[in-house]
């Protein structure tokens, strides 16, 4: 959606191992290849030299890139980030030395890709307060204190709100 509203945009997908990022964008890659998708962007499509899953471009110049959480991006930039589980599991997620190693990361490669106007989108399971996204929304004043719009999806709804019952689950059919 994103690529066939700003086709000449520059992507870049991560997640916590390249091998997932790389089927992210053979997903994406297959739809722009659809049908469905000429018919919704019909001026939108691979590049004729567009071959590998996770790095390909639009026939308007815009790219899509994957990589794992550590992954070499550096030299590429981005108009949308998109960071999606950079943790694979809890035992990693109690880990000092991962939690250090994901905020370095973010502070030193993963921030300094996105262009002015660019935008970011983190996607993850908060295994731990000093998580990635527990750093980011405790910067007040530091050298990455910025804006998120933080949407809060708990599996078991803990109060009231305007969709589910407390207690209710998220996605009862998968998850009672």
């Amino acid at each position: 959606f994103f690529m066939g509203r700003h086709p000449k945009a520059k992507l870049i997908q991560t997640t916590h191992t390249g091998e997932l990022a790389i089927r992210f964008g053979r997903k994406a890659k297959n739809m722009i290849e659809s049908s469905e998708y000429e018919r919704i962007f019909p001026k939108v499509a691979l590049a004729a030299d567009s071959k590998a899953a996770g790095r390909w471009e639009s026939n308007h110049g815009g790219e899509y890139f994957a990589a794992g959480v550590g992954g070499a991006i550096t030299g590429r930039g981005a108009d949308l980030l998109i960071i999606d589980d950079p943790i694979k599991n809890r035992a990693e997620a109690q880990s000092q030395v991962s939690r250090t190693h994901l905020w370095d990361w973010w502070r030193s490669t993963a921030r300094t890709r996105l262009e002015p106007g660019g935008s970011i989108i983190i996607v993850m399971t908060r295994w731990h307060e000093e998580d990635l996204v527990g750093q980011l929304l405790a910067e007040e004043d530091g050298e990455f204190a910025e804006t998120w719009d933080h949407i809060r999806l708990p599996a078991i709804a803990e109060d009231e709100d305007l969709y589910r019952d407390v207690g209710s689950a998220l996605w009862p059919d998968r998850y009672d």
